[in-house]
């Protein structure tokens, strides 16, 4: 949807292309479960997480805990993603705070004294130049661990963020420091103590009226992918709420039906309100529709299918109604 509304912004004839395969129907619908699993299934990542912790009942308000999210799935047997999906509602919910991965500085600390440390030969240039910028650099690395930056290193050093890396590792393996690589850690705060799984209460607001916005954006993007009878632009348009006048002529619905019947704004708006008032009075088939209304099939069909859609009319068992 981006890409087509920022696309000829310039004035200059461009193209939106969208790569679209039938798998990809059942893959969107699949991201729907895999984003909002049903809250039994939350109840049993909140539990599994108590055990993975050992965290006691009405303990742990306040905590802070690293999580190996594919150590957890692989312990308690869940797939990452929905799991995943999971612990952010349990976030919503306010029960934790699963937090993004958080960066981890460098630390290093010198397990020679600094006599021994001179005495060291066979020494490689990197290794000895890497050394020389630490000591010069940091304070109190003999007695503890000391946070360091690569970045601040590679400057001074002139070797590339590799070569520094490679060459502490190697430093580390020789027995000359100890190095903690930077990493990138997601954790747990437990947000209040912890509850029996079963008194878990996640609000509509939280789980169905997301749920549910979710799966309209969903549906309207295997809509707008598969549809091929309504102007892209019109469909476009009426995503963010806008009116349009007439058909762009440039879209590859517009292209293909060129020289077929056209459908104008007003005559969309006009058949739009006969469709909607004939199914009023009783459900009714998409055939008997036509005869009723005396219509082109070609002029029908789009708008039929734009309701469906919109979820402003129902097709069941063969016959057109009104949604409940």
């Amino acid at each position: 949807f981006q890409e087509a509304g920022r696309a000829g912004r310039d004035g200059v004839k461009a193209f939106a292309v969208l790569l679209y395969a039938k798998t990809d129907k059942s893959t969107l619908n699949k991201r729907i479960r895999d984003t909002f699993p049903d809250k039994e299934y939350i109840k049993r990542v909140y539990e599994s997480l108590q055990y993975y912790y050992q965290m006691a009942l009405g303990h742990g308000l306040g905590c802070v805990f690293e999580f190996n999210l594919e150590e957890f799935c692989t312990r308690f047997k869940y797939f990452p993603v929905p799991a995943n999906s999971a612990l952010q509602i349990l976030t919503q919910a306010g029960y934790i705070e699963y937090t993004d991965e958080q960066d981890s500085t460098s630390r290093v600390m010198f397990r020679l004294r600094r006599d021994e440390l001179y005495r060291i030969k066979e020494m490689n240039h990197n290794s000895d130049l890497i050394i020389q910028t630490l000591l010069r650099s940091y304070t109190g690395l003999f007695s503890d661990y000391t946070y360091i930056q690569e970045d601040s290193i590679a400057t001074k050093t002139n070797l590339s963020h590799n070569e520094i890396y490679n060459t502490l590792i190697y430093l580390s393996k020789r027995g000359i420091i100890d190095y903690i690589p930077r990493k990138r850690t997601p954790y747990i705060i437990y947000a209040r103590e912890r509850v029996d799984a079963k008194n878990i209460f996640i609000s509509k607001t939280i789980y169905e009226e997301r749920k549910k916005r979710y799966e309209e954006r969903i549906n309207t993007m295997i809509y707008y992918a598969t549809t091929d009878d309504i102007c892209r632009s019109r469909l476009l348009l009426n995503y963010f709420g806008e009116q349009n006048n007439t058909d762009c002529k440039q879209c590859d619905v517009c292209i293909s039906r060129k020289g077929k019947p056209s459908i104008s704004n007003q005559e969309f708006t006009q058949i739009y309100s006969m469709v909607k008032e004939a199914i009023k009075e009783k459900p009714i088939s998409p055939y008997l529709l036509a005869e009723k209304l005396s219509m082109e099939k070609e002029k029908l069909l789009p708008i039929i299918r734009y309701l469906i859609a919109e979820d402003q009319i129902e097709f069941k068992d063969g016959m057109l109604s009104i949604m409940e």
